[in-house]
């Protein structure tokens, strides 16, 4: 009767919370108009900070890199902008910066998808906040701070400066020429130490101008001295992984956990360490009155809203970047203080049978750091993964996925899973189908074997045993049938896939110049240009194929661009995976919708890199011509310039999260468009559906 009430309690719970409106949560997207900053290319972003440039000391090169680092993040998928994040941000910036219109027209404002607690501003005056910082701010005033922080960092031109300090550097030690435009891309948003106390004592004057409580500046910085931390910190309790019919035994779990060490006297090579910032901040605020008071001006409900949506990203996140355990406490501390609802419950399967796929494939190391280096509470909960068997964990995320399909009404994305848990347990556990038990547990049950236990409920009312067992046949003459298949794809003289509809994807084009420097400006032009080719129909081809591409977006085009972060968030998942073992990524159900639009499951990701240079002279080649070769003919071919480009695809099955088809080329011809629009066409007719 106890397990029926508990039962029901969990269902009801559940159900609920499904009205929430965080319950069918997916991620932190983009809305409304397209910000003409995202629309326009580097090169036009390029010649405006250019034109209006009135700096004598900056050179071409700085504004060409920060104009390409700019476009490349605003481009990457991982910025969104006009959701209820930046909105609320953009809010609280204007009570930062008050009456001051011409800086508040100076700065745009975006929020970056990144687990990484961190904000910066760009040379330009875009700010970027990350869902990882957004996470794990306490209230509004610590957000002002940090906004008012970034904001002094654009105002006191510390990208620029810093810029100048090191070029200036290089030139005192004669390496000039080595220091390239990449290099100078990933140096331009590390300030040096001394400018981050400028922006701090800047942003208190900032700060000071506002009701904003003055406590939380010294609290700010507490929150940033636990970055390495999960969002909070509680006891785990095993209840969090129990169900009604599956209960884990506390022998099994060890609730101890490792200390959490904070260091706030270390030093990076930009940040001074927290503790002299604090100190910073204690002689400034000696010789003022402030007497603000308020934690939030704004609104602490939309602050809460805005940090809850960061949590839920951070989830999202940890599944993609294979973090399970991290997902899971996450999804713990989350269930302690909102109640359940569908999101965090389909989160918790994938987290779990994330971790079921890598141990049953003896790979948990590759997904999970060793409990012993992780600290805070949720270190317990990595050492129980790390003890629990494989047959354990397959059926506990069996348990956990049944039971939540059917409190979401058989939700085909909770059914998917199940079917493939279930095929994993017939194929991978240890034990005979037989051997899981039609009774429920009781005091005289062993510790180990709590898991034969946790089924019997399915296996009295949906014949559990049977359908593994008959799993476990389907499966044996699958794997005949696919050798079979493999050994006539031999004799096959090409590869035909029989695709009449795919997605390209952003496709990609770069050149180097015979000194391997990145030529940005003219491959962003040819970039471009090339779109005539992915869009052009191929006529005595049998397949569709559609573009989408950020340099095709138009201001009301936001569908297009949350599609790109999406398809580029489940290639991170893909590469992660490296394709290694069958298995359902965590991005599946948000690339549902996406493959239904354009009507396909396969996407081709293509490009091209082109490099020019000449051969040198060598006492090898005068060998070669004296023994060997005619003169006339390798003086011939050593002096002219060769233009190489490189060509690659791959495409990859949505559906089933496979790679199809795979092809590079290096070709050596001045003719580059030509070149690519044979490979491309060439690529096209192995996946189309009928031969030529």
């Amino acid at each position: 009767m106890c397990k029926f009430i508990l039962s029901l309690s969990f269902t009801l719970i559940i159900l609920n919370s499904s009205g929430q409106i965080f319950g069918d949560f997916k991620r932190v997207e983009s809305t409304g108009i397209v910000p003409h900053e995202i629309i326009s290319t580097a090169t036009e972003k390029y010649n405006t900070t250019l034109k209006s440039n009135a700096d004598k000391l900056l050179e071409d090169e700085f504004i060409l890199s920060t104009s390409f680092f700019l476009n490349d993040l605003l481009k990457s998928g991982k910025v969104t902008f006009n959701n209820d994040l930046t909105k609320y941000i953009k809010r609280v910036a204007k009570v930062i910066l008050g009456e001051d219109k011409k800086l508040s027209e100076s700065i745009s404002v975006y929020v970056l998808n990144s687990n990484a607690v961190n904000a910066f501003a760009t040379h330009q005056g875009a700010l970027f906040f990350t869902t990882g910082l957004l996470s794990r701010l306490e209230n509004e005033a610590q957000l002002a701070f940090i906004i008012a922080h970034e904001v002094s960092h654009f105002t006191e031109k510390h990208v620029r400066n810093n810029y100048l300090k090191k070029r200036s550097e290089e030139n005192r030690r004669k390496n000039d020429h080595n220091l390239s435009y990449d290099n100078q891309i990933a140096k331009l948003n590390i300030y040096a130490k001394e400018n981050e106390l400028v922006a701090d004592a800047k942003a208190i004057q900032l700060y000071l101008k506002t009701d904003y409580n003055v406590e939380e500046l010294k609290k700010c910085f507490d929150v940033l001295s636990r970055s390495h931390l999960p969002f909070g910190n509680k006891v785990f309790n095993l209840d969090f992984l129990n169900r009604p019919n599956l209960q884990i035994p506390e022998s099994l779990f060890n609730d101890s956990t490792n200390a959490i060490k904070i260091d706030n006297e270390s030093e990076s090579t930009s940040h001074p360490n927290i503790n002299a910032r604090k100190r910073n901040i204690n002689d400034y605020l000696k010789y003022t009155n402030h007497t603000g008071s308020y934690d939030f001006i704004i609104s602490e409900e939309a602050f809460k809203s805005v940090q809850l949506q960061s949590r839920y990203e951070t989830i999202r996140i940890n599944l993609r970047d294979r973090r399970y355990v991290n997902a899971l406490y996450n999804i713990f501390l989350l269930e302690e203080s909102e109640i359940a609802n569908r999101y965090l419950s389909l989160s918790k399967v994938k987290a779990l049978y994330g971790l079921m796929k890598y141990k049953n494939y003896d790979k948990l190391s590759e997904v999970s750091v060793y409990s012993e280096y992780v600290q805070g509470e949720s270190s317990s909960l990595h050492a129980f993964f790390e003890t629990i068997t494989k047959d354990q964990l397959i059926v506990l995320t069996y348990r956990t996925c049944s039971d939540y399909s059917k409190i979401f009404n058989a939700d085909p994305i909770f059914l998917k899973y199940l079917k493939d848990i279930h095929k994993e347990m017939a194929i991978n556990a240890d034990f005979f189908p037989e051997g899981l038990t039609n009774v429920p547990m009781d005091d005289d049950f062993t510790d180990d074997y709590f898991h034969l236990y946790g089924h019997y409920d399915l296996v009295n009312e949906e014949n559990l045993v049977e359908s593994l067992s008959n799993l476990i046949y389907l499966n044996a003459q699958e794997l005949k049938q696919t050798k079979k298949i493999n050994q006539d794809s031999l004799k096959n003289e090409a590869i035909h896939l029989g695709i009449n509809k795919v997605v390209v994807v952003n496709p990609f084009y770069q050149s180097y110049n015979r000194h391997y420097e990145n030529e940005y400006l003219t491959s962003e032009q040819i970039e471009i240009d090339l779109n005539s080719i992915y869009t052009k129909k191929y006529r005595k081809l049998d397949i569709d194929a559609t573009l989408l591409s950020f340099s095709s977006i138009d201001s009301m085009d936001v569908q297009t661009y949350n599609e790109l972060a999406t398809i580029y968030d489940w290639l991170t998942e893909c590469i992660y995976h490296q394709l290694q073992f069958d298995m359902i990524y965590s991005a599946y159900d948000l690339m549902q919708p996406i493959s239904e639009r354009h009507d396909t499951y396969h996407y081709l990701f293509t490009g091209a890199i082109s490099t020019k240079h000449k051969f040198k002279y060598t006492s090898a080649d005068l060998s070669l011509a004296l023994s060997v070769i005619p003169i006339p003919f390798i003086v011939v071919y050593k002096s002219v310039k060769h233009h190489y480009h490189d060509v690659f695809a791959i495409a990859i099955d949505a559906e089933n999260n496979k790679i199809e088809f795979v092809q590079n080329d290096r070709v050596n011809l001045r003719q580059m468009k030509k070149t690519i629009e044979l490979f491309y066409s060439e690529v096209l007719y192995h996946l189309s559906s009928t031969k030529v």
